[in-house]
């Protein structure tokens, strides 16, 4: 195979940015209802086998486990990224398969298992998400996401 050539990945047709509903509120009730999920690039190998989990509104879930064991294959469900082999995953009732891919990604805010920042200065990095925040802004966000003094910075980087 050269370096050219196309990889064939399995992609489902029906999911469409743009396509589905839309919303107006949301109480926040996501129910995962005997999920089954294999990554269809890898069908033999089921990720989640018949997982059910209510996470009620406002509350706050930590997704604890192994390597492997399907923490970031439900986050990449929640997104829409995939939708189940078998089984639900649901919004205040709604199966996701009927919400609007984008606008379930426009509500959600994911931090990667390993979060990256790039190089810059920390006010730098949080700016990348709004160039034109203020210094006031900026420090408001740092403080919001627990950013603490000292600075955990590396050597090199300062706050501003």
């Amino acid at each position: 195979m050269s370096a050219t050539a196309n990889i064939d990945i399995p992609a489902s047709a029906d999911i469409v940015p743009g396509k589905g509903s839309r919303p107006e509120t949301v109480t926040g009730c996501l129910v995962f209802d005997n999920v089954k999920f294999a990554y269809p690039h890898e069908p033999s190998h089921v990720v989640l086998r018949g997982l059910s989990l209510t996470i009620k509104p406002n509350t706050f879930v930590a997704l604890v486990g192994p390597s492997g064991g399907g923490k970031s294959t439900m986050t990449a469900l929640l997104e829409r990224f995939y939708d189940p082999n078998s089984g639900a995953v649901l919004l205040d009732g709604v199966d996701l398969r009927n919400i609007d891919p984008r606008w379930i990604r426009q509500q959600i805010g994911y931090v990667e298992q390993s979060p990256k920042m790039f190089t810059g200065t920390i006010a730098e990095n949080i700016r990348y998400g709004c160039p034109t925040a203020t210094d006031d802004e900026v420090v408001l966000a740092a403080q919001q996401a627990n950013v603490r003094k000292p600075w955990p910075i590396q050597e090199g980087s300062v706050l501003c």
